[in-house]
């Protein structure tokens, strides 16, 4: 009887051993299950973020997209590209002053879209060079930017700047 009670006592132990060892190899992983799926797409900008280095958009995002559009609340774009945006995510006409969106083209139909917002602080803000299409459309090979960090009040942000092809990395 006692070597039957020893057993099922070494059994429990490494029953709440094992558990204890699952739950430190799982620690914190599940806080992140759940994470905004945007906010990860967003996060995937900040390596590439260093003041005054330029860095490709492709890098950033390497899944095949053709264009890139720059999208921010003042930004004009033609009525379809508004109705495949919103068919895209109900949420874009709800673009606030901070808001912008990079929305990635392949073969007509957005390929996936990534909502910044310049309020979080070491987030990236696009501004498409000068001569950009309306509604600030870029081709891949063109969409390569220099980054400056700036300050906005309390925020900090990097501003990024699109380069000339002559510019370009």
């Amino acid at each position: 009887m006692k070597k039957a009670m020893q057993s099922i006592g070494l059994m429990l132990l490494l029953m709440v051993g094992a558990l204890f060892a699952a739950d430190l190899v799982f620690r914190g992983t599940s806080r992140h299950a759940d994470a905004d799926p945007n906010a990860l797409l967003a996060r995937a900008l900040l390596p590439y973020m260093r003041d005054g280095q330029a860095f490709a958009l492709a890098d950033a995002y390497p899944e095949p997209w053709e264009t890139v559009q720059v999208v921010s609340g003042q930004t004009q774009i033609d009525p379809w590209a508004w109705r495949a945006l919103r068919d895209y995510d109900a949420n874009v006409s709800e673009l606030g002053e901070g808001d912008q969106l990079l929305v990635f083209w392949r073969g007509g139909y957005i390929a996936h879209v990534v909502r910044l917002n310049r309020q979080l602080s070491g987030m990236p803000w696009f501004v498409p060079a000068e001569g950009a299409a309306q509604g600030g459309i870029i081709p891949r090979e063109g969409a390569v930017f220099r980054t400056l960090f700036c300050g906005d009040a309390d925020i900090a942000y990097y501003q990024c700047v699109q380069q000339e092809a002559e510019q370009a990395v």
